[in-house]
């Protein structure tokens, strides 16, 4: 007889999105200061000069603020990582104009096009590149857009006795969130900025906060539901009630009035052209 087959292990079907490549670049000129290179004619970007790109990034004083996105003509797909690139003839070089964190300024705006150009010097490319007052101008548009938007919508945990340490680590395990110094956080991917947070208060040691910021998570994912899920998950895994930011009990007509708002927030954002938990907000609202 046949021997059974054998049993496959998960690792096999593991697929590594990253290495698979794009067929669009990411790259958003409504929220980033783009330049764009191109090859002369009948050349392609030399594999061995591109490696360095990172060191020039370094020199300049942008480490952490510029990413790039290579075209492989082989594959006729995008990627931000080198290693995935065999025959690289097009590069996207972008930097975020604002987020919760910062805003090019003139300073920095310079620094971008001086970086743009000795690249172009470098790979002896052509590229095009914004004038630093546009890009002065496109970060102050969204830091407004930033400003207006920086929605957190927070509520309490409270307990009729003291929640310790151990407790409150349990819960917040249980309910998938992650330990970051003194809080928990959670998010779908690692590389998110949380959309759930969980805080001791720094103040009572019977109540806890929760948060749920609201730019970062799609109104099609239900996230009202989903926050208040969360609460009441963790409420009954550590004997607590749900209040607002004043002790009050929230009840069906206070989850209404928030989904309300919720919904007027969200219909906002889209009309402004960043609707919630968009890559375009997940982009201009993070802290990197």
């Amino acid at each position: 007889a046949p021997a059974d087959p054998q049993p496959v292990p998960d690792d096999d079907f593991v697929v590594d999105f990253a290495r698979m490549g794009r067929r669009n670049t990411d790259v958003d000129s409504a929220v980033e200061a783009v330049a764009y290179f191109t090859h002369k004619p009948d050349q392609v970007f030399s594999r061995q000069l591109l490696p360095r790109l990172g060191r020039m990034v370094e020199d300049n004083g942008l480490s952490g603020r510029v990413r790039f996105d290579f075209f492989d003509e082989s594959t006729s797909l995008w990627h931000h990582e080198l290693d995935n690139v065999e025959t690289c003839t097009q590069i996207y070089m972008a930097m975020l104009l604002a987020n919760r964190a910062r805003s090019i300024d003139d300073i920095t705006a310079s620094k971008f096009i001086s970086l743009a150009n000795n690249i172009a010097i470098y790979l002896d490319a052509e590229v095009s590149v914004p004038d630093s007052k546009t890009m002065v101008e496109g970060a102050d548009r969204v830091a407004r857009i930033v400003k207006a938007f920086d929605n957190v919508l927070s509520v309490k945990i409270v307990c009729d006795k003291d929640i310790t340490e151990t407790a409150l680590e349990s819960a917040a395990t249980a309910c998938g969130f992650t330990r970051h110094e003194s809080r928990y956080e959670k998010s779908p991917v690692d590389t998110m900025d949380p959309i759930f947070v969980l805080a001791p208060s720094k103040t009572l040691k019977n109540e806890v906060e929760l948060k749920f910021d609201v730019p970062l998570m799609s109104a099609a994912d239900d996230p009202l539901p989903a926050f208040f899920s969360l609460a009441n998950d963790l409420c009954c895994r550590i004997d607590a009630m749900t209040t607002d930011a004043s002790g009050h009990p929230l009840g069906s007509m206070s989850a209404a009035l928030i989904d309300g708002q919720l919904r007027e927030v969200h219909s906002a954002m889209t009309a402004h052209g960043v609707p919630a938990g968009s890559s375009r907000a997940l982009k201009i609202f993070s802290f990197a």
